[in-house]
């Protein structure tokens, strides 16, 4: 799956139904009108932060990112083969590759831990050259 980004900033109407304040980050490392492959989605309706739909996306600085939906169109709508489903609670439900569900995987990816830096690099490759996406 692949979607365009539209906008790198939320509206103050889209910061407030997200869940977001003046004090979290509203808006996102992408490039206006780039294509990127989703990474993973997230349905999230009782979170208190990134509330909704949200992708995981590779940003322009190479994080694992969680966009909100409202920020991209659609380009490429084949979901990867390689996502799974799991329920987190009674109101999450998440599509991420294997991997990603791995205890504390995106807290050692954010802390730059190499090893898991070399996993998230392996399923952001498989994942853009994947048939149809």
């Amino acid at each position: 799956m692949k979607v365009i980004c539209r906008k790198k900033y939320l509206s103050e109407e889209q910061n407030t139904i997200l869940g977001y304040t003046k004090d979290n980050r509203t808006s996102f490392e992408l490039t206006v009108g780039e294509e990127y492959t989703v990474l993973g989605i997230s349905f999230q309706t009782m979170s208190p932060l990134n509330k909704g739909t949200i992708l995981l996306l590779r940003d322009d600085i190479g994080r694992c990112a969680f966009i909100p939906v409202c920020l991209v169109d659609v380009s490429n709508a084949i979901p990867s083969i390689y996502w799974r489903a799991k329920k987190k609670d009674d109101f999450s439900l998440s599509f991420w590759p294997e991997e990603f569900f791995a205890e504390y995987f995106h807290d050692d990816l954010s802390d730059g831990i190499p090893e898991i830096k070399e996993v998230f690099d392996r399923v952001c490759q498989t994942m853009e050259r994947e048939g149809g996406v």
